[in-house]
This record gives structure tokens, sequence and C-alpha cells, in this order.
């Protein structure tokens, strides 16, 4: 009834009938037929996955639960044969399956209940696991369902990759979004630093000019310029840095397995920062060790 990415199922109370509970766990619950979980590739723990005996209304109510509702409700025993209530009905548990994305990767996982389809049958997907294309079954898959009946229609046929890429889509407007701001703040910080470095440069022609006449060399002139310019390089990014550690959680709602304050990320962009820095500091300062001393200083004078 549910798949990964997809939504569907339903939200229900979880409970033990053992343990009384001021407020029961809502979890969700999905209606599978047998085959779905090994079709997803769910890896189980304990137990078994929902059988053909199982998939009947008339059937015993028995439940595969994720390893996350065995954390919450049998934290220190084996669930395989012990009842958990889900939406006010008791079933038995069978099976225990790792943990399966619902929505979104990010999402906490919570508890999760797998029951026989046989018991809801008011919506379906069906899953494919195949070696070879998946979208190269399509036509096959459409008729069959048209052979079985008529009035099935197959809607939104698609990967399980393509349904994971759709839900982060708006995680990636996003994050898109920031980093073209990140590229113009990065370009526009780049042009200035470059503008402030070039009219200093142009300001201190005559001392630079005297400086060569009396036997400075270029190369001390140049590093001379580079050390201002870093100078105040290194006071702009510390003050950067404490912002974007300070900001670092609004980042890291928007991220998945990549938090706001990754050292690695910190250290590639003050890299990149410093790098840029560099080259506009570079080239006002190559320029100054290039005048004419006589030419500068008769045009003082």
């Amino acid at each position: 009834m549910a798949i990964p990415f997809a939504g569907g199922g339903y939200g229900e109370y979880f409970s033990r009938p053992d343990v009384r509970t001021a407020d029961p766990i809502i979890g969700r619950m999905d209606f599978v037929s047998p085959g779905y979980l090994e079709a997803l590739g769910a890896q189980l723990r304990a137990g078994r996955t929902i059988a053909n005996a199982d998939n009947g209304a008339m059937r015993p109510r028995v439940a595969v639960i994720s390893e996350a509702t065995a954390r919450m409700f049998y934290p220190r025993e084996n669930p395989i044969g012990r009842p958990l209530i889900i939406a006010a009905e008791t079933w038995t548990i069978v099976g225990v399956v790792g943990d399966i994305v619902d929505r979104r990767l990010d999402a906490p996982r919570g508890a999760f209940g797998y029951v026989p389809m046989a018991f809801n049958t008011s919506q379906l997907s069906v899953v494919v696991r195949t070696a070879v294309d998946p979208m190269a079954l399509v036509g096959t898959i459409r008729r069959e369902l048209e052979r079985l009946d008529s009035g099935v229609a197959l809607a939104m046929p698609r990967t399980l990759e393509d349904a994971m890429a759709d839900s982060l889509l708006q995680r990636k407007v996003v994050l898109g979004l920031i980093g073209a701001f990140a590229l113009a703040a990065l370009t526009l910080a780049t042009i200035g630093l470059y503008g402030v470095m070039a009219y200093a440069v142009a300001t201190r022609q005559r001392e630079f000019g005297i400086r060569i006449a009396f036997g400075a060399v270029r190369r001390d002139l140049i590093g001379h310029v580079l050390r201002g310019g870093l100078g105040m390089m290194a006071i702009g990014l510390a003050i950067g840095l404490a912002g974007a550690l300070g900001t670092a959680q609004l980042l890291s709602s928007q991220l998945f397995q990549v938090g706001g304050d990754d050292p690695l990320v910190i250290g590639a962009v003050t890299a990149t920062v410093l790098t840029v820095a560099l080259l506009a500091c570079w080239i006002p300062a190559w320029r100054a060790s290039r005048y004419d001393a006589v030419v500068t200083l008769r045009a003082e004078g």
C-alpha cells in the first residue's frame, strides 16, 4: 500500500498490551503482500516475512516490524511471537526487518509495521525487482494488468532511484539557491578585495617608487603588499567562520549525513576563499613591483 519515497499507508497508534503508557507511540502501518519485502531487498533480522498462508482476512493477524519498532517495544526481549497493538488491533510479531525509508532519507526512523495485504485492499502499489532495466518492463506489466483486470490502470511507473531523487528535489532547489548566493557573495568579495587592494597600491605609488629607487627588491615589495591584503583577509575569515558556525544549525535541517559544521567543508571553503584572496592581492602587488622609480618620482614631482 505504501512504497518508499511515495507516501501512503496509515499513521496509527502502536503500543504493547502488557505495558501501560500515558501516550501511545504514533507510527506507520503498511499493508503488504507476500514477496514485497523481498522485492525491496529488506534485510531480515529475525523470524520471517509475510507468507502466502498469512494473506487472508480470516487468518491470524501477524505483523513484521522494523528494527526501530523492536527497539522501542522490546529492547531487551526477543519480539518474535510477542503481541503488538497497532490501530487498536493485536498483531503477533513474526519477523523483524531492517529499517526501510518511508518518505525521506533524512526522516528519523519511527515505528513501522507491515501486515498482510488481505486486511486492507483499498489501494495498491506494485514493486518489481529485476536484473534488467526496470523501465523496459513497463509495457509488459501494463499488458499483464490488463489481462487480469481491464479496469486497472498503471499510474506513475518509475524506478526506486527516480523516486528517491524526486523526494530530494525540494532540498536540491534550496541548496542550489544557497550555492548560487554563496557563489555571488564570493564573486563580490573577490571584486571588492581586488578593488581595495588596487586602490591602496595606487595611492602608495610614490612610496613604492621611492622604495624601488633605494634598492628595494621586487620580490620583497610583492610580499609587503600581499601581507597587507592577506592580513585584512584573515580578519574577514575569522569573522565569517564565527558567523558560519553560529548559523550551522539553520543549514543542518537542509542537509543529509552532512553537518553544518563539517570540518572538511569548512576547510575547503576556507582554502577556496584564501586562494581567491591571494589572486586578488597578487595582481596589484605584481603591478606595484613593475613601477619605474624614475617615472613615478618625476610624475609626483
